[in-house]
């Protein structure tokens, strides 16, 4: 087996540049599934996507497939979506209610808690066959902030607190705007596909430069249906995009808020980030 090379990362992330290479190396993007999204705290879903038992939905962790589900006792349960015979996926369906799981290349069956239920032709297995052994893989460490929902695929490490860090105050503003202090997110998802490496759609979202350009006629309507003065275009936008450890970051409108004398007061939520 050849050695794995070893990326100077020192030498393509400077102040004030980034190489191209960053985007486009595949051995930095296996560094990055590896070092951030198989060993650290990934965010994975809402446990308002699952409200009552059964409930569950689809979701991945890096490369790993995993199911968040409501089990029969009401505990949200984070199981790799792969049985325990072969591998393969016990799940197909998106989203739904389940009360068991059952692969179907070999018809084993689990609850929705991950036990495995039934074995087919389990006769065949021998006396030493221990079911009790082979429920689904649970999601090594499982944390709950707010009701949102994060993984991690290592057993070791540190504490979502910790991950989170200062991202939990943003976190909790966000959660706040809602009169109940929770958030109800029952009623689906907007997805589409993104054909480019993952950094980039992330500095999208904390990207202050480009809605002048991208989105001039949302701001428009903005400024016509509110008839507050957006000043964006003559370069007088005051927003800041700020760093709040561990990965988390966020585009603050809140100086600019100050500002217009409290004229906006929209604070745009941490994202959360995966780096330990």
């Amino acid at each position: 087996m050849a050695p794995k090379l070893t990326v100077d990362y020192g030498a393509l992330v400077k102040d004030d540049r980034v190489h191209g290479s960053v985007y486009l190396d595949p051995r930095i993007f296996e560094d990055e599934i590896e070092t951030i999204f198989h060993r650290g705290w990934v965010y994975v879903g809402h446990t308002g996507e699952i409200p009552e038992p059964g409930d569950y939905r689809l979701k991945k962790i890096g490369r790993a497939p995993v199911i968040m589900v409501r089990d029969d006792r009401g505990q949200v349960r984070l199981l790799l979506n792969r049985c325990r015979h072969r591998a393969a996926t016990v799940c197909q369906v998106e989203c739904g209610n389940a009360k068991t799981f059952r692969c179907a290349y070999h018809g084993w069956t689990y609850r929705n808690s991950g036990e495995l239920a039934a074995v087919t032709y389990q006769d065949g297995y021998g006396a030493g066959f221990r079911k009790e052994e082979l429920g689904l893989t649970s999601v090594p460490r499982v944390g709950i902030y707010r009701g949102f929902v994060f993984g991690s695929l290592s057993p070791s490490g540190i504490p979502l607190e910790q991950h989170l860090g200062r991202a939990t105050e943003q976190l909790d503003l966000f959660v706040e705007l809602s009169p109940e202090g929770e958030l109800d997110v029952r009623s689906g998802v907007n997805k589409y596909s993104y054909p480019a490496n993952w950094k980039l759609q992330i500095e999208n979202a904390i990207d202050g430069y480009h809605p002048n350009f991208v989105h001039q006629s949302y701001l428009e309507v903005i400024q016509k249906r509110t008839r507050i003065k957006l000043d964006t275009f003559n370069g007088d936008s005051v927003a800041e995009t700020r760093d709040l450890g561990n990965g988390h970051v966020m585009l603050d409108y809140r100086p600019y808020n100050r500002a217009k004398g409290g004229a906006m007061r929209t604070v745009l939520p941490t994202i959360p980030g995966a780096r330990q």
